[in-house]
């Protein structure tokens, strides 16, 4: 989280043809626009001369620079993963590296990415990844250093415009977030509501569902608001009912809508009408600007929201720059650091009302009292420690050979697979055998080869796996066949001469069959 009390910093969004430069600052009363400017995107000496005297004329210094690029740029996935099972950052990290080359076009070095864990479920992992060709992100570098700018966060716009968004009742900076006590957006209504997020400018409408604060879909299309109106909701409308089909798992409560000249009364009224959902017009600069006129400013909104993830806050927080990773999932730090700043300047303020009232004896006796306690706190905490050292060891034993197997596998499958085989899709999962007492692992893969039949082979000599076949027939695809082939996961077994290895076969016995 980039310090920003007090301080002046840029937001930029760069468009297909112009580029919008916000100047801000954040005090204690919160974050405030100082100007904002639209300007070609070109880097000729007159243009690079305009922005800089522009942005000089409000900044002398920015250290802070947060920049929103185009979706269109982009590959943006939500996907699920195995969890890693106690493998730590490292192998989570490895994990999604694997998923998002299965996804892109390109070798995964040709591209800078960046991922977020959004939550668990059961055991695996929902995340949200975004890659974008490495020469876009070099041009914007290239663009920003003839302007003496260099960014610490490059996003995408309608990441941007979501937290945006999803912040437009909230005031965000001041002393609140100096504190960390930022509060978290209720704008989707009560917990476990889900809405869709849709937001419509001159050229472009972005879909999104979120549940609890959560992204689980994204989807930007192109309009015209130069097309009439009839059309302009009926683009709309067709978008949204596909959309419907996407999500059919979710249930929508309503439909938050914002917009840039166009009518929202009428694409509102259209989608009660067609699809009984309700809508809830918002102006997410309204918050922001505080009494300030936004209408007709739209066009900064994405250089704002862009400027929230230096903040550490917002639901996206994809920095396609290379950086630390963070990919805690909604722990409860967050929550305790905020509550431990609140009671910090509590006990502040109790330390200057106790000095006034001479309230001194009162904190010799809690100092003396906290004093004579304290080999029994001691004692207390030693046990906890180790009950919680004993549970772990516990859990570590008890799950050793499910927290190996998974990374392993996928090991093994990128080493066997022909180089001119594409995998499509994994579906993993275990399946509680009740005659045998053990869960049975089973892995399908989905995918496109030059011959799928000789992948059998290959998957059964692999001591990672047995019972491999067909799942359904092969189907041609051009010059591949397309394929999909289902195995049960076994555990190799240790070579004989290894101290546990008589061990080893014994606990496998009833896992896995001779082949």
């Amino acid at each position: 989280m980039t310090t920003l009390f007090y301080s002046s910093f840029i937001g930029i969004e760069i468009r297909d043809d112009t580029i919008v430069v916000s100047c801000l600052k954040n005090d204690f009363s919160g974050i405030n626009l100082l100007s904002s400017g639209v300007f070609p995107l070109k880097d000729d000496d007159e243009t690079i001369a305009d922005i800089s005297k522009f942005i000089s004329q409000y900044i002398s210094h920015a250290v802070n620079v947060f920049v929103s690029i185009p979706y269109k740029w982009s590959i943006v996935k939500f996907v699920e993963i195995p969890s890693p099972k106690g493998k730590g950052k490292d192998a989570l990290m490895h994990m999604m590296r694997f998923e998002i080359e299965r996804h892109i076009p390109y070798q995964v070095d040709e591209v800078f990415y960046d991922f977020q864990m959004l939550g668990k479920r059961e055991a695996a992992y929902k995340a949200v990844f975004a890659a974008v060709h490495k020469e876009k992100i070099d041009y914007v570098k290239g663009f920003l250093e003839k302007l003496s700018l260099k960014p610490q966060i490059i996003t995408l716009s309608p990441f941007s415009v979501l937290n945006a968004i999803g912040f437009s009742e909230i005031s965000v900076g001041g002393w609140q977030g100096l504190l960390g006590i930022t509060k978290k957006p209720d704008i989707c209504g009560h917990k476990n509501e889900a809405c869709i997020m849709l937001f419509v400018d001159k050229n472009n409408a972005c879909f999104a569902v979120q549940r609890n604060g959560i992204y689980s879909y994204l989807k930007s299309f192109s309009i015209s608001t130069n097309n009439p109106l009839d059309e302009i909701v009926d683009n709309i409308s067709s978008e949204l009912g596909a959309l419907q089909t996407e999500v059919s798992g979710e249930k929508i409560n309503k439909v938050i809508l914002s917009g840039e000249d166009v009518s929202l009364a009428e694409i509102s009224i259209a989608i009660e009408e067609k699809f009984g959902l309700r809508v809830q017009t918002v102006d997410p600069l309204k918050k922001f600007l505080k009494d300030k006129k936004s209408t007709g400013i739209y066009e900064i909104l994405a250089s704002v929201g862009g400027c929230y993830a230096g903040f550490g806050i917002g639901a996206l927080r994809i920095n396609l720059l290379p950086h630390k990773a963070d990919i805690a999932i909604r722990k409860t730090g967050p929550k305790i650091a905020k509550a431990a700043a609140f009671l910090i300047v509590l006990l502040i303020i109790s330390i200057f009302a106790g000095e006034l009232v001479n309230d001194k004896r009162l904190l010799k006796t809690v100092e003396a009292k906290i004093k004579e306690n304290e080999p029994e706190i001691k004692a207390v905490e030693k046990i906890s420690a180790d009950m919680n050292f004993i549970e772990q060891k516990r859990n570590f034993l008890r799950g050793k050979r499910e927290k190996d197997i998974l990374l392993d596998m996928l090991a093994e499958l990128t080493n066997i697979m022909p180089v001119e085989s594409w995998l499509t899709d994994f579906d993993y999962k275990e399946v509680f055998d009740e005659k045998s007492g053990s869960s049975k692992r089973e892995l399908i893969i989905t995918g496109q080869a030059s011959s799928s039949s000789a992948l059998i082979s290959i998957l059964e000599n692999s001591p990672f796996f047995e019972k491999v076949e067909f799942v359904g027939s092969v189907t041609a695809i051009g010059n591949k066949e397309g394929f999909k082939i289902k195995a049960v996961i076994v555990i190799p077994e240790k070579s004989s001469d290894a101290p546990d290895a008589q061990k080893e076969k014994t606990d496998l016995k009833g896992t896995k069959g001779s082949k």
